[in-house]
């Protein structure tokens, strides 16, 4: 069964934006944005984060965002200074922030569902010119670029 037929850019920015809310601070208001993919390209270092999704419907979920940006979201949900958190940190935050997003995209799909361990790279996210085969949803966190990325398996080429 395809992904993507449970899953619309609408749900992605609610599932997004919810999360946002409730692990970074209040100025760092989460916005839809139909640059983030062209700013992504432009900006420094990226991280990405992936958490596959198997059963009924196969499919990833990545998150890739400005390793800067993820520095700070990691500050933000250790409560420590940017100066104190080493990668391990990083990592951590931005792969359990796929995760999340990944949980709840699973959540909404026919069961039996289930959703790997986060995979995180310092690669930008394949797909990441709006291209991938799926939802694209970009984003402005903090003054950055994010992007959450929901592949779906059946649409992917042979």
């Amino acid at each position: 069964m395809p992904l993507i037929e449970h899953i619309s850019p609408a749900t992605i920015e609610e599932i997004a934006s919810q999360l946002w809310a409730s692990l970074v601070p209040a100025e760092g208001v989460l916005l839809p944005s139909a640059y983030a993919v062209e700013r992504l390209r432009r900006a420094g270092e990226p991280i990405t984060a992936a958490v596959s999704i198997t059963g009924s419907c196969d499919g990833t979920v990545e998150l890739c965002c400005p390793r800067s940006l993820a520095r700070s979201i990691a500050a933000s949900m250790f409560c420590v200074a940017e100066s104190d958190l080493d990668e391990a940190s990083i990592t951590d935050a931005v792969g359990e922030l796929a995760n999340i997003v990944g949980g709840n995209v699973k959540s909404l799909l026919p069961p039996p569902t289930a959703l790997s361990i986060p995979v995180v790279t310092t690669a930008r996210a394949a797909g990441d010119d709006g291209t991938a085969a799926g939802c694209v949803v970009g984003f402005d966190l903090l003054g950055e670029p994010v992007l959450v990325l929901v592949r779906d398996a059946s649409l992917a080429p042979a």
